[in-house]
């Protein structure tokens, strides 16, 4: 496999989250009402299908585009899932993932300028912290919601989680293969958190 810079690495891994956070709000709130009038049964058999040929196909190949594409299956299916699980939190998921979308975002920037900064775990924590205050205060002057304590609090904490991660993933070898494995983890490690957090506040 074809080896990339550590600038490169880090910009695919958190553009592969990032697309991961957006395909997954897209369809919980435009999936949402569709899926919930589903049968019980018959959705949670079609999301679980969906999702572990996602998986299986991500982690079976060493192609970057097929394990994108596996990605992506994967990750619509638990749009959609959250889209049907969470129904009439649906401000929350929002405003939670836009903020953490942000930060995602500032985060891309950041370390496409200065790839080194995730190499030391305490680094990328602050990077996250400062990603997030930034993530919440763009949010506020580009009016994309009414954001409350919570929201913010579980957006820095998720955020927070992320740059630890993503600096743990920093020994993985550097392909593009390797850089689509690595936004998916953390993509799918930030998930399980936000559904616990979102528990905790419901």
């Amino acid at each position: 496999m074809k080896k990339v810079s550590l600038r490169e690495f880090n910009i695919l891994t958190g553009i592969v989250m990032l697309w991961g956070i957006v395909l997954a709000s897209v369809t919980a709130m435009f999936g949402g009402d569709y899926f919930s009038k589903w049968n019980v049964w018959l959705f949670m058999l079609a999301f679980l299908a969906v999702f572990i040929v996602g998986l299986a196909v991500m982690n079976r190949s060493d192609e970057p585009l097929i394990s994108f594409l596996g990605y992506s299956l994967a990750t619509a299916a638990v749009g959609s899932l959250l889209g049907v699980a969470l129904k009439g939190a649906e401000v929350c998921i929002e405003h939670t993932l836009a903020i953490i979308a942000i930060a995602i975002l500032v985060m891309i920037v950041v370390v496409a300028f200065i790839p080194e900064i995730l190499l030391v775990k305490e680094r990328a924590i602050t990077l996250a912290l400062l990603a997030a205050a930034a993530a919440v205060v763009l949010a506020w002057i580009f009016k994309l919601g009414t954001f409350s304590w919570w929201d913010a609090i579980i957006a820095a904490g998720l955020t927070v989680c992320i740059g630890y991660v993503w600096a743990k993933g920093q020994r993985r070898q550097r392909t593009i293969d390797q850089a689509v494995d690595s936004g998916a983890g953390l993509y799918l490690g930030v998930l399980k958190l936000f559904l616990k957090a979102v528990g905790a506040e419901g």
